[in-house]
């Protein structure tokens, strides 16, 4: 077995966890009602500008979704589909807060490179339904070798409801 295909099957079962959890607490019934939120994030786990939904299943723990492009010349010129997921524990009051959390951010391309692992810490200030803002440090390691680092940060805008 190369190392490829050992890479292959080790990003497929995370991804597959990562999908499982998301869609798990997505669907699991809570006693309180979930808070869910929309935001655009530039910077951050996307690399460029991403889309994502949340959903705050019980208090202070989310499971977050995006989507973003990123523009690159990697064999022919174009734009690529960034997906970042995650889950993060936020710690504070009900408005401010700050947010620890670990994601995967897979970049579609033809590229064992391009699948990051990304640790999160960051403050969050969530009006309870309202405004959203969030600005997170989020450094991006390659998965195939985390000494491999892009030190990003992003800053959200949304929505919460």
């Amino acid at each position: 077995m190369n190392a490829n295909c050992s890479f292959a099957a080790i990003t497929r079962t995370a991804s597959a966890f990562l999908l499982a959890l998301f869609t798990y607490l997505s669907a699991a019934p809570v006693s309180a009602e979930p808070r869910h939120a929309v935001y655009g994030e530039v910077g951050g786990s996307a690399v460029l500008w991403s889309a994502n939904y949340e959903i705050e299943p019980f208090r202070g723990f989310i499971a977050h979704a995006g989507v973003g492009a990123v523009p690159l010349c990697w064999k022919e010129c174009g734009a690529v589909v960034v997906t970042p997921v995650g889950v993060s524990a936020l710690v504070g009051g009900m408005r401010h807060r700050a947010e620890f959390g670990i994601g995967y951010t897979l970049i579609w391309m033809d590229d064992t490179d391009a699948r990051f692992i990304v640790p999160s810490v960051g403050y969050r200030y969530q009006a309870d339904g309202g405004f959203l803002f969030r600005l997170t440090a989020t450094p991006l390691l390659r998965a195939n070798d985390f000494a491999d680092v892009l030190p990003l940060a992003g800053a959200s805008f949304g929505y919460s409801f």
